[in-house]
């Protein structure tokens, strides 16, 4: 067996060989000795006993709380047994990979790791299963993407069609304890109240008109396996309690059948909706939605990770054996809003690939998502000079975002992310 020793030198040199990390530091919000440290190799042992390496002065963090060591693709995280735990993004982890900028919460102290340098295998690429991306957005989804698949507890995954839903679900599955399992996947939006209850819990022979034979529901077929129930925001309201009951018992009954059947399935739910407001709305039932988001990991849409456009094109050119990729079109391709996000992007590079001609609405739309701003004029003062240019820039986004979304201001406030009456003064004010 490996001494302690020598997994310590093996880790520094992978460190050495594989990547350019820099170093770590490691800063406590709390009383600590020392405030801050910093180490590139080997690792760091944090807790509240004098043999620390970083000693922090709270009685909620335990002697010897959690370790951090350089691995081959970021920072390894090993909670060495601790009594109030360590959490990331609010889960509770016992292990973890962290290969970005991250804040951790050991007991009642918050500890932020700040990490320079990129991992020179990867090229600076955060990737869980087929989702990868550089931007900081993509870094933190896959981070909490590694915690969610080694536990079996509901996650919710949300975000804009197009986003990679389906792709992250089936991801999760790989890198779970469930891997040797069946992963099924199910379209909720496709299902009427009888379909749905005999495609997630199966039927009895007879059991209504043209049930000629018993079916085994998806409940059964993904016994200790995952299922993912795509748009379960669309789920039919007078199935969601039925849905609910198989949650809490973690039994099903088919129907027309009375014998209950114990199920153990890991349940993961997508939707492009907003759930917490088609509950408000009484569309979607709040205990149902509790119970599907014991996790909640949401996709950011393309338009927000631009700096990963051009990696996941080249990435599309070589999968439909383009030998180059003219710089117009990535140009393009960079001001471009993708409202069908990182599909869309696939489809067009695929077409582009066939007839090498870009899809009319991304030409259409290329020279309207271009902002004007005023050339700099160091006479006028700062302010004066920040309310123009900012002006600029919402009367600008303001236009695209009613283009894209036909005017449909509701649309338009859950892209934006604006409450709906802040919209509609934004758009009084710079529109009309």
């Amino acid at each position: 067996m490996q001494s302690e020793r020598g997994r310590q030198e093996t880790t520094e040199k992978a460190s050495t060989t594989k990547r350019r990390l820099g170093h770590v530091v490691v800063h406590v919000d709390a009383p600590a000795n020392p405030q801050s440290k910093s180490f590139s190799s080997g690792s760091l042992l944090i807790g509240a006993g004098n043999g620390c390496d970083l000693v922090i002065e709270n009685r909620t963090v335990s002697r010897h709380h959690v370790r951090l060591s350089i691995a081959d693709s970021g920072v390894e995280l090993v909670d060495v047994g601790s009594r109030n735990g360590t959490f990331l993004n609010g889960q509770r982890i016992g292990t973890a990979l962290i290969s970005s900028d991250a804040v951790l919460r050991l007991g009642t102290v918050s500890v932020r790791l700040e990490l320079t340098g990129q991992n020179a295998s990867t090229g600076g690429v955060a990737q869980f299963g087929r989702y990868a991306g550089k931007s900081a957005a993509v870094y933190r989804v896959v981070e909490q993407l590694k915690a969610a698949s080694q536990s079996d507890i509901p996650l919710l995954l949300e975000g804009e069609s197009g986003t990679g839903k389906e792709l992250v679900a089936n991801a999760i599955h790989e890198n779970s304890p469930q891997r040797r399992r069946l992963f099924i996947a199910t379209n909720c939006g496709a299902l009427d109240r009888q379909l749905a209850c005999s495609e997630l819990f199966g039927h009895a022979r007879g059991s209504f008109t043209g049930a000629s034979q018993e079916r085994v529901g998806l409940f059964e077929q993904a016994h200790e396996g995952t299922l993912l129930l795509d748009e379960v925001g669309e789920l039919p309201l007078d199935v969601q309690p039925i849905l609910l009951r198989a949650l809490e018992t973690g039994s099903i009954t088919r129907l027309g059948d009375s014998r209950a059947r114990a199920v153990r399935v890991r349940i993961i739910a997508a939707t492009n909706r907003n759930l917490r407001e088609e509950v408000r709305l009484g569309r979607f039932r709040q205990d149902l939605f509790f119970r599907l988001a014991a996790l909640r990991i949401e996709l950011p849409p393309l338009r927000s990770r631009k700096e990963d456009i051009e990696y996941l094109a080249l990435g599309f050119m070589q999968e439909f054996g383009m030998l180059e990729l003219p710089s117009e079109l990535l140009e393009t391709f960079k001001v471009y809003f993708w409202p069908g996000n990182v599909r869309e992007l696939r489809n067009a590079i695929k077409g582009y690939s066939v007839v090498h001609a870009l899809p009319p609405e991304i030409l259409e739309r290329r020279s309207s998502i271009r902002c004007d701003a005023p050339a700099l004029d160091v006479t006028v003062p700062y302010h004066e000079h920040k309310k123009r240019l900012n002006d600029v820039f919402v009367r600008s986004y303001l236009e695209l975002l009613l283009r894209q979304t036909s005017g449909n201001q509701s649309e338009a406030a859950r892209i934006s992310g604006l409450d709906r009456s802040h919209l509609n003064r934004l758009v009084a004010q710079f529109l009309r």
